[in-house]
């Protein structure tokens, strides 16, 4: 199977530095992340130090809807920066949260294995079955104008709360009762280990998940042959295919994430089946198509897949400059 290279291979220093610092988010989410990773790490290489280093990001401080600030480097800017500087080795991301331009000399070292990456439903005492079983009227909380554009296409009887925070702060309002569910990653309640919830993944057929979402992101510096060596050791190639594809479709969106846009590669042998969405932000409008193509194309079959939408009439929902990206 192709695939896109990695830190494996890298003529790393033959003398190993003795202390890697991972850059993270605060959040509790993302700690659990960064610590995965740290552990993953030093089950590959025990004789080495790491040390996590957190960092409050823009996307923490400014807690405006997405749709009025966007999400472009909201939550990454702060941490490649460090980066860059030296101040930081390697940063763990949220895969979803990465621009598809990644910033001057930072490079996506390494996707690890995937966790589901569809969206769920949370509700208390399991008080909801389904998406297409909610009650007409039912308010549904979310932070992500994707999610809420696919929610107001399938169920439009039904009323939108935007809700932004970190996941424990989300659910913690699902508990005051500010809305009767909640749709979140699935990935997040699952690497959180929330059990005292009721769950429902959402079919991809109902609502397709955000480019790159289940998954996590490590960059390094392009320079930096020893970290990028490190965090290959624990890179997973089916991942990391279905990571190009949809990071792809991406960028030649612009790379902007204030577009009501999903996306789900699915990686068989040697062939990547992509399905992608493209909405108006009420969901009044709403374009589906599905592209397949050689693994070693997983860098360009974002491009085919856009042109797809194109064709369907999805330029009514894309700005102008982004119709020509």
């Amino acid at each position: 199977m192709a695939r896109k290279a990695s830190g494996r291979g890298l003529k790393a220093s033959p003398v190993p530095r003795p202390l890697f610092k991972i850059g993270s988010r605060a959040s509790l989410l993302a700690r659990t992340q960064a610590l995965w990773v740290q552990a993953a790490l030093k089950r590959n290489f025990p004789r080495l130090k790491f040390e996590l280093v957190l960092v409050r990001t823009e996307g923490d401080r400014n807690l405006a809807p997405f749709d009025q600030v966007g999400t472009k480097g909201m939550f990454t800017r702060a941490i490649d920066e460090k980066l860059v500087r030296g101040a930081v080795d390697l940063a763990v991301h949220s895969l979803k949260d990465l621009p598809a331009e990644l910033p001057e000399g930072v490079v996506l070292a390494c996707v690890p294995r995937r966790e589901d990456p569809r969206d769920a439903l949370v509700s208390l005492a399991g008080e909801v079955d389904s998406l297409r079983g909610l009650a007409a009227g039912s308010r549904i909380g979310t932070s992500s104008p994707r999610r809420a554009a696919q929610i107001r296409a399938l169920r439009p009887d039904c009323a939108v709360t935007d809700v932004r925070g970190n996941l424990d702060t989300r659910l913690k309002k699902l508990e005051a009762r500010e809305f009767e569910c909640l749709v979140v990653a699935l990935a997040g309640l699952i690497r959180l280990k929330v059990r005292d919830r009721h769950v429902v993944p959402i079919p991809a057929d109902d609502m397709l998940p955000c480019p790159g979402q289940g998954a996590l992101g490590l960059t390094a510096r392009e320079g930096d042959l020893e970290a990028r060596e490190l965090a290959g050791s624990i890179e997973d190639e089916r991942s990391r295919l279905a990571a190009d594809a949809e990071r792809s479709f991406l960028k030649a969106l612009g790379g902007s994430c204030r577009l009501p846009c999903g996306a789900l590669a699915e990686v068989s042998k040697e062939r990547i089946k992509m399905s992608g969405i493209l909405l108006s932000t009420d969901g009044t409008k709403s374009y589906k198509a599905c592209v397949e193509s050689q693994a070693a194309q997983a860098e360009e079959i974002g491009a085919r897949l856009k042109e797809e939408l194109l064709n369907l009439g999805a330029g009514d929902v894309l700005p102008r400059e982004t119709k020509a990206v």
